[in-house]
């Protein structure tokens, strides 16, 4: 590439080769750039806000401000709608840090056959507002098996209390925010966003499909992440965290390892049979029998139950 580099004041070097060659894309399926590597013409500053678009030339940025300035700006992430978009080489701390993970959606308003311009790329991570990202939670898991456990609260529960005692040690941000590295910041600790989660949680419940209630994640999570309560009342107008990064499904990340959508009702058939002293195993004399109809509740925070009701059944 043809490239001018200024050295100092008094000298200039010309028809140099950098040590990064950008390159260019096609208007429409069919054209050829006439340059397929773009060509330095003047000495400039150029910037990018998303790493995996580097390596094309209309995606970075001139400036002349000090790079100080600009990396403060928030031109730099208009192409980075949820951050982080590395995970971290730790453990998950929860099945919901598979919402870190990244998924391209990129193209789906360019051409066919044609390279998405800038503005037609999308970047994102995993996200949990749809059925598809929030089903990724009902298949997969942290623990050996898919057992139930103990401590865990009924999804449905309409006890804004309960909601809100889940909330309390959820974290929400990231520590890369520049230029000092900054810890998470505890929900409980954003006063406000704390006080309104419950009322999203019992808005989303009560608004929930055929409203028959959450039956799994891929029910549970679209519809708390795009309730209009979240929006309208600008949930985080009061958060001092990178403003690009999603809050609201860090709070989801931090609830979902505390539900359940198991019954915590269950109707139990118990039949109790007579049998005759000449029975064998392989030929049992039934003299009487009877059956009940049990209905046991169980209490899914301490695993507890209680028989509530026991009906005799005549047939």
């Amino acid at each position: 590439t043809n490239n001018t580099v200024v050295v100092d004041e008094n000298t200039v070097l010309s028809d140099v080769i950098v040590d990064e060659a950008l390159l260019t894309r096609p208007e429409s399926p069919t054209d050829t750039p006439a340059e397929p590597v773009f060509g330095w013409t003047v000495v400039t500053n150029r910037c990018i806000a998303d790493p995996r678009n580097n390596a094309y030339a209309d995606d970075w940025r001139p400036f002349n401000e000090p790079w100080d300035t600009v990396v403060n700006t928030m031109t730099l992430n208009t192409e980075v709608h949820e951050l982080p978009f590395i995970h971290f080489n730790t453990p998950f701390t929860s099945i919901g840090d598979l919402g870190h993970i990244y998924a391209s959606y990129q193209g789906l308003s360019a051409p066919q056959g044609a390279a998405p311009t800038t503005s037609q790329r999308k970047f994102d991570t995993v996200t949990f507002s749809t059925r598809s990202g929030g089903a990724l939670l009902d298949i997969f898991t942290l623990s050996p098996t898919n057992g139930p456990k103990r401590g865990l609260v009924q999804a449905n529960t309409q006890q804004q209390p309960v909601v809100q005692t889940l909330l309390a040690d959820v974290k929400v941000g990231w520590t890369n925010q520049y230029p000092e590295v900054t810890e998470p910041v505890r929900l409980h600790d954003l006063p406000e966003s704390f006080e309104l989660w419950p009322e999203v949680y019992a808005d989303a419940l009560t608004n929930a499909p055929y409203s028959m209630g959450w039956r799994s994640y891929a029910d549970m999570l679209p519809s708390l992440s795009t309730n209009e309560l979240i929006s309208t009342k600008n949930m985080w107008k009061n958060a001092t965290l990178h403003p690009m990064h999603d809050y609201t499904e860090d709070v989801l990340r931090g609830l979902v390892d505390k539900v359940s959508f198991r019954q915590n009702i269950f109707v139990i058939v118990v039949a109790a049979q007579a049998l005759s002293p000449a029975s064998t195993d392989e030929r049992p004399i039934v003299l009487s029998d009877q059956r009940a109809a049990v209905t046991v509740i169980r209490d899914a925070y301490t695993g507890r139950w209680v028989i509530h009701s026991w009906v005799w059944l005549t047939e």
